[in-house]
């Protein structure tokens, strides 16, 4: 697992610093985007610097503004937790590659149904993300597992999202 972790961190930091290579200063590596996976850029930019001396400047400030940011040649690298559409990256002259996982917690707030009532099934939270499931309705296409579930139409309006 550590071997991994180490091939992972060597390939993402030498990706790093040829992306900063013809940059004016490559004392500093800089990024923004995912706040969510800002702990293991932190973590990784602290490993650079120790291994390289240069720095790792790396703003959590959200996936879209890392991306607007990468787009407008303001930092070396952009994270976002979604990844572009290929026709959004040949547009940008961007690529893209995967470093890390972030979890989605899905958070509700409704009426009448207490904490620990709610269960959500993989299918109903799918159709939820695929915006197929945009409105609560309890009692509408309930799930299989007991209890007040959610559930939904593909009705426009207000919603789940």
């Amino acid at each position: 697992m550590k071997k991994n972790l180490l091939a992972i961190f060597t390939a993402f930091a030498a990706v790093l610093f040829f992306a900063q290579a013809g940059a004016a200063s490559a004392e500093t590596i800089s990024g923004a985007g995912s706040s969510a996976a800002a702990p293991i850029y932190q973590a990784w930019a602290r490993a650079y610097q120790k291994s390289t001396g240069a720095a790792l400047a790396y703003e959590p400030v959200g996936s879209s503004a890392g991306l607007k940011k990468i787009r407008a040649h303001e930092t070396g690298f952009g994270a976002s937790d979604v990844a572009p559409t290929e026709a959004e990256l040949a547009a940008s002259g961007l690529l893209v590659f995967p470093v890390a996982i972030t979890g989605i917690a899905p958070v509700v707030n409704l009426p009448k149904v207490g904490d620990g009532q709610l269960r959500l099934t993989g299918e109903v939270l799918a159709r939820i993300f695929l915006g197929e499931i945009t409105q609560w309705e309890c009692g509408r296409d309930r799930a299989a597992e007991p209890g007040p579930e959610a559930a939904g139409s593909a009705d426009q309006g207000g919603g789940a999202r």
